[in-house]
């Protein structure tokens, strides 16, 4: 859709990639993050091919990025789902 944008106006190019590069950081996306934020300036400065050579990155930055969220939630819900560790009684202080 960025790229698409890109075709049609670069000022709304430029807004969906600033708000997907925020959201990118804030999971911790940062090779995704990067890149929007390279489509970002290019949309501002106009340079089409310079979008273009960052937008061809997206679709295995984003499969990656999106793997490892997966992969974090599955962590996450295993832990929360297992059951509490039994932890060896102390014996009485003295």
């Amino acid at each position: 859709q960025i790229m698409m944008l890109l075709q049609i106006r670069n000022v709304e190019a430029g807004r969906q990639a600033h708000a997907l590069k925020s959201s990118s950081a804030l999971v911790g996306a940062l090779a995704l993050s990067e890149a929007m934020e390279q489509i970002e300036r290019a949309a501002g400065a106009a340079d089409r091919r310079a979008a273009e050579a960052a937008g061809a990155r997206l679709p295995m930055l984003l499969a990656e990025s999106l793997s490892a969220v997966e992969g974090t939630l599955a962590s996450l819900t295993a832990q929360a789902t297992a059951p509490p560790s039994h932890h060896p009684r102390e014996g009485p202080r003295r």
